[in-house]
Protein backbone atom coordinates (compact mmCIF):
# COMPACT_ATOMS: atom_id res chain seq x y z
CA UNK A 1 0.00 0.00 0.00
CA UNK A 2 1.29 3.38 -0.66
CA UNK A 3 1.27 6.03 1.67
CA UNK A 4 -0.69 9.58 0.93
CA UNK A 5 1.03 12.27 1.30
CA UNK A 6 -0.19 15.73 2.18
CA UNK A 7 0.48 17.62 -0.62
CA UNK A 8 -0.08 21.06 -0.84
CA UNK A 9 -3.10 23.03 -1.69
CA UNK A 10 -3.40 24.01 -5.84
CA UNK A 11 -4.11 27.36 -6.55
CA UNK A 12 -7.50 25.82 -8.03
CA UNK A 13 -8.11 24.21 -4.95
CA UNK A 14 -7.59 27.57 -3.34
CA UNK A 15 -9.69 29.43 -5.70
CA UNK A 16 -12.76 26.57 -4.91
CA UNK A 17 -12.43 27.02 -1.26
CA UNK A 18 -12.31 30.94 -1.67
CA UNK A 19 -15.46 30.80 -4.06
CA UNK A 20 -17.53 28.38 -1.48
CA UNK A 21 -16.67 30.68 1.58
CA UNK A 22 -17.92 33.49 -0.55
CA UNK A 23 -21.30 31.95 -1.58
CA UNK A 24 -21.61 31.14 1.67
CA UNK A 25 -21.17 34.47 3.12
CA UNK A 26 -23.38 35.78 0.42
CA UNK A 27 -25.87 32.99 1.23
CA UNK A 28 -25.79 34.15 5.37
CA UNK A 29 -25.89 37.92 4.56
CA UNK A 30 -29.15 37.33 1.99
CA UNK A 31 -30.80 35.14 4.69
CA UNK A 32 -30.37 38.22 7.15
CA UNK A 33 -31.28 40.99 4.82
CA UNK A 34 -34.37 38.77 4.42
CA UNK A 35 -35.37 38.13 8.51
CA UNK A 36 -34.29 41.85 8.95
CA UNK A 37 -36.92 43.15 6.14
CA UNK A 38 -39.05 40.60 7.71
CA UNK A 39 -39.25 41.66 10.69
CA UNK A 40 -39.05 45.29 10.36
CA UNK A 41 -41.67 45.21 7.67
CA UNK A 42 -43.97 43.42 10.31
CA UNK A 43 -43.36 45.96 12.56
CA UNK A 44 -43.90 48.96 9.96
CA UNK A 45 -46.48 47.12 8.59
CA UNK A 46 -48.10 47.27 12.40
CA UNK A 47 -47.27 50.76 12.68
CA UNK A 48 -48.97 51.82 9.51
CA UNK A 49 -52.19 50.03 9.97
CA UNK A 50 -52.34 51.63 13.58
CA UNK A 51 -52.01 55.16 11.84
CA UNK A 52 -54.77 54.54 9.65
CA UNK A 53 -57.01 52.82 12.26
CA UNK A 54 -56.22 56.08 13.90
CA UNK A 55 -56.90 58.55 10.90
CA UNK A 56 -60.11 56.73 10.80
CA UNK A 57 -61.00 57.56 14.28
CA UNK A 58 -59.99 60.85 13.64
CA UNK A 59 -62.43 61.41 10.60
CA UNK A 60 -65.18 59.32 12.18
CA UNK A 61 -65.09 62.09 14.96
CA UNK A 62 -64.81 64.97 12.36
CA UNK A 63 -67.85 63.69 10.40
CA UNK A 64 -69.86 63.21 13.25
CA UNK A 65 -68.87 67.00 14.83
CA UNK A 66 -69.74 68.23 10.88
CA UNK A 67 -73.23 66.21 11.71
CA UNK A 68 -74.28 68.05 14.97
CA UNK A 69 -73.13 71.30 13.54
CA UNK A 70 -75.12 71.11 10.76
CA UNK A 71 -78.02 69.60 12.73
CA UNK A 72 -77.71 72.48 15.47
CA UNK A 73 -77.32 75.24 12.70
CA UNK A 74 -80.44 73.98 10.69
CA UNK A 75 -82.88 73.92 13.96
CA UNK A 76 -81.09 77.67 14.43
CA UNK A 77 -82.19 78.53 11.28
CA UNK A 78 -85.44 77.38 11.19
CA UNK A 79 -85.99 78.80 14.88
CA UNK A 80 -84.99 82.12 13.53
CA UNK A 81 -87.50 81.60 10.55
CA UNK A 82 -90.30 80.70 12.50
CA UNK A 83 -89.73 83.46 14.46
CA UNK A 84 -89.42 85.98 11.69
CA UNK A 85 -92.69 84.77 9.95
CA UNK A 86 -94.40 85.00 13.52
CA UNK A 87 -92.84 88.31 13.81
CA UNK A 88 -94.04 89.22 10.56
CA UNK A 89 -97.14 88.48 10.71
CA UNK A 90 -98.15 89.96 14.12
CA UNK A 91 -96.85 93.32 12.60
CA UNK A 92 -99.46 93.09 9.43
CA UNK A 93 -102.08 92.16 11.38
CA UNK A 94 -101.44 95.16 13.96
CA UNK A 95 -101.19 97.23 10.99
CA UNK A 96 -104.08 96.08 9.13
CA UNK A 97 -106.29 96.05 12.41
CA UNK A 98 -105.14 99.86 13.09
CA UNK A 99 -106.36 100.92 9.96
CA UNK A 100 -109.68 99.30 10.32
CA UNK A 101 -108.86 96.27 8.20
CA UNK A 102 -109.73 92.78 9.07
CA UNK A 103 -108.92 90.59 6.36
CA UNK A 104 -110.30 87.68 7.62
CA UNK A 105 -113.84 89.11 7.29
CA UNK A 106 -112.66 91.02 4.09
CA UNK A 107 -111.93 87.47 2.84
CA UNK A 108 -115.23 85.59 3.75
CA UNK A 109 -117.47 88.37 2.22
CA UNK A 110 -115.53 88.70 -0.90
CA UNK A 111 -115.95 84.58 -1.01
CA UNK A 112 -119.73 85.21 -0.85
CA UNK A 113 -119.49 87.58 -3.58
CA UNK A 114 -117.77 85.61 -6.22
CA UNK A 115 -120.05 82.13 -4.72
CA UNK A 116 -123.05 84.88 -5.66
CA UNK A 117 -121.51 86.03 -8.98
CA UNK A 118 -120.62 82.89 -9.92
CA UNK A 119 -124.59 81.71 -9.34
CA UNK A 120 -125.82 84.43 -11.40
CA UNK A 121 -123.28 84.06 -14.28
CA UNK A 122 -124.13 80.21 -14.54
CA UNK A 123 -128.35 80.80 -14.21
CA UNK A 124 -127.33 83.83 -17.32
CA UNK A 125 -125.82 80.76 -19.19
CA UNK A 126 -128.85 78.28 -18.98
CA UNK A 127 -130.99 80.82 -19.68
CA UNK A 128 -129.11 81.86 -23.01
CA UNK A 129 -128.68 78.33 -24.22
CA UNK A 130 -132.49 77.63 -23.96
Amino acid sequence: MATQTKTAPTAFENLQKDVTSKTREVWLTGLGILATVEEEGGKLLNSLAETGKSLVAKGEAFEQRGKEFTNDTREDVSSKMNETVEFVEQKVGDVMHNIGVNPKEDVKTLSDKVDKLTATVEKLIKKMDK
